[in-house]
């Protein structure tokens, strides 16, 4: 058995167009590997063509990591692409982290032709498989699909227990073959990040309580009407304002729709930040309102910076880390009178809130890079990929 497994092939999508945390939680992996001397090149599979600028700025890999972007009209083209992808026999896994219905179809397609009998093949799941199938015009097929080929992967690695159980009950799985291993979220830098000085002037100011959000601005899954709705109640009994960092397709609706709701005087599109870390370190309320999510790191960020969470009981993450509302206050979905109610207690009640960060910050630290990085490295080299 070789120990030393040199050549992984990963397979994404939409790299260039993607700043959410599957992206910042792959690079830290990916540039872990590189750095241990894994031979790893990335097939990304982009819906536009990229310009020479997008491969430039948005890749933000080691050059010692081969990148492939393959453009594809259609999900059916990943089959040839797959099919045509030059010195498949070379390598010794392959790690499928794209979407539910890519991620089916590449499966799919290496089993039914026998492709890559002695490689590994392995899903890194960090989204929800269930939405990504109910989302299609061909749900059923790919819910049939996923049956039979989800168990068709040699491993599956998810973030927490809830996507494990979900893979054993909906598809099936054999327990054995997936592991759970927490994301690589709070470095050495996160505490330096926090206390980086800020200029914007509602954190200088802080005239009201801050209540903070994170996201991708996409409707309808982050669900932001019951946020806003949720907001307005709040607003009634206490003085504060919504901050949202971020960027995204949605923002202008978004915007509207505060404005709609008579909130955008209260409510601060900030963008995407670089270091989201000291905006968070510097508010008073998280507030995830999501109606899926796969692994919002989000979550364990605002943690890590010693604030409160309020956070909506959806598939799959937040349970998990907040293990039952122990380490924050879970709130039904779509619920924006039992959110408006939690931001209101943890605004208010001084013990309380101490009490959320304090389990907060130790529920985090499960999510250590060095112990995350460490155990993708442990599983990798306990592959037994010899070939015939």
């Amino acid at each position: 058995m070789n120990k030393n497994p040199k050549r992984i092939l990963w397979i994404t999508n939409n790299w260039l167009s993607d700043f959410g945390g599957r992206k910042i939680v792959s690079k830290k992996i990916l540039k872990f590997l590189a750095h241990k001397k894994f031979s790893v090149t990335i097939l990304d599979f982009e819906e536009h063509p990229p310009s020479k600028k997008d491969l430039k700025q948005y890749i933000q890999l080691p050059k010692t990591i081969a990148f492939r972007s393959s453009v594809i009209q259609n999900n059916k083209e990943v089959i040839f692409k797959l099919l045509r992808y030059p010195n498949k026999n070379n390598l010794d896994i392959i790690i499928c982290s794209t979407y539910a219905l890519i991620d089916i179809l590449s499966i799919f397609t290496i089993r039914l032709f026998n492709l890559l009998p002695h490689t590994k093949i392995v899903l890194f799941e960090n989204g929800n498989p269930l939405q990504d199938i109910r989302l299609s015009r061909f749900w059923h097929l790919y819910a049939l699909m996923g049956k039979f080929f989800y168990p068709a992967f040699d491993f599956i690695i998810t973030p927490g227990v809830s996507l494990r159980q979900m893979f054993i009950n909906q598809f099936g799985v054999t327990a054995n073959k997936i592991y759970t291993i927490p994301q690589p979220i709070v470095s050495k830098q996160t505490s330096r990040l926090t206390s980086e000085p800020l200029s914007n002037k509602l954190f200088q100011q802080k005239k009201s309580k801050i209540i903070i959000t994170s996201s991708r601005l996409i409707l309808p899954s982050k669900d932001f009407p019951t946020l806003f709705k949720a907001i307005k109640i709040v607003l009634n009994k206490v003085d504060a304002v919504l901050a949202i960092l971020g960027t995204g397709p949605h923002r202008r609706k978004i915007e509207a729709l505060a404005k709609r709701l008579k909130l955008e005087n209260r409510i601060f599109f900030l963008g995407f930040r670089k270091n989201p870390f000291k905006y968070l370190a510097k508010s008073d309320v998280f507030v995830l309102s999501s109606l899926h999510e796969g692994a919002p790191l989000v979550l364990v960020e605002a943690m890590a910076c010693r604030i409160p969470v309020v956070a909506s009981d959806c598939d799959f993450g937040p349970r998990d880390i907040l293990e039952n509302g122990k380490n924050g206050i879970l709130v039904p979905i779509g619920d924006q009178y039992s959110m408006a109610e939690a931001i209101i207690k943890l605004l208010n009640n001084e013990k309380l809130r101490q009490e959320f960060i304090a389990k907060g910050k130790v529920k985090s630290q499960h999510y250590l890079e060095e112990k995350s990085l460490k155990a993708w490295y442990d599983f990798l080299q306990s592959l037994n990929y010899d070939k015939a």
